[in-house]
């Protein structure tokens, strides 16, 4: 079941095989614009983030960050889990204190772990009391001081949850990439949040510092040093991966992409997606599809 808060920073989604054939999730590609934590509590499915495959079990917890598209390829008939999403200027606000750059950019390449049985019982249980005063909360209707305190005490519990996945995060990390969090990681945090937020719209670093009251080539050269690729590789590779992601898994035309990222035009899109990318758009997707259907569908599931 869905439940919805309009006021609050985030939503819970109880997800089951009904759920799943009702939204036709099956086969289908979800761009996700918030931070999402996706958790299997039973029951087993393949799934596709960006280019990865996954095989999701008990116990696996993702935590799946804006500009990634998620595809679920199989989905067994016992299955269930979560989803909890959460706005991520919400949550980068408690990832600035404690989660560096680098290890941002790990988790967007490895979005992925395994929960003990103790663990997942844990997040469950405190999902399950968030469920619980979500409910009274939607359904309160008494004095507004208490209604007041029961929307900080749920703020109070998300914290908990993004702190507990964040710790488990960390955990796994090497000793040598542990890094201390100082003022040019809360540069590139803020960054990479705005280049989520505005990316389909604004592609110029200029209109990032701008932003950021900082001035192009510092902003260069903060980016540079944390990440290893300047500001400007970073937005366009953004840019890219969403290009590449709707030319492979929709039905959208080349111009209705373009239109879709706001380009001027069609002719401007494709130059740039052959800038950054080595080919057309057209030739990408003829090479996609040739790709498919030359490769068996085993095959494709085990990259």
């Amino acid at each position: 079941m869905e439940r919805e808060f309009s006021s609050l920073p985030f939503e819970i989604i109880e997800v089951d095989t009904s759920l799943a054939d009702s939204m036709d999730v099956v086969g289908t590609t979800q761009s996700f614009d918030l931070l999402a934590f996706f958790i299997c509590s039973e029951g087993s499915l393949h799934c596709t983030i960006n280019t990865k495959s996954y095989n999701v079990t008990r116990g696996t917890m993702f935590i799946v960050t804006p500009a990634l598209y998620l595809t679920v390829d199989t989905i067994s008939p016992e299955f269930k889990g979560y989803i909890i999403r959460v706005d991520y200027s919400f949550v980068m606000s408690l990832e600035n204190i404690i989660v560096d750059s680098n290890s941002q950019l790990v988790l967007r390449e490895h979005p992925d772990m395994q929960l003990s049985d103790e663990q997942l019982e844990t997040i469950i249980h405190l999902t399950d009391i968030m469920q619980d005063c979500m409910a009274e909360y939607n359904d309160y209707n008494g004095n507004s001081m208490a209604r007041k305190v029961l929307n900080e005490l749920l703020i109070t519990m998300v914290k908990a949850l993004a702190y507990a996945t964040s710790y488990l995060f960390v955990k796994r990390l090497p000793v040598e990439e542990e890094m201390t969090v100082d003022r040019q990681d809360m540069v590139i945090q803020r960054f990479m949040l705005m280049v989520f937020q505005n990316y389909r719209a604004h592609r110029d670093v200029e209109f990032y510092a701008d932003k950021m009251y900082l001035t192009p080539s510092y902003l260069s050269s903060v980016v540079k040093k944390k990440t290893g690729a300047s500001a400007l590789k970073f937005i366009s590779n953004t840019v890219i991966a969403d290009a590449k992601q709707l030319l492979e898994n929709t039905d959208m035309s080349i111009k209705e992409i373009s239109s879709f990222l706001n380009f001027p035009s069609q002719s401007t899109f494709g130059k740039y997606f052959k800038k950054y990318a080595g080919m057309s758009p057209k030739d990408f997707k003829n090479a996609e599809k040739k790709y498919q259907m030359q490769t068996p569908v085993s095959q494709i599931n085990k990259q």
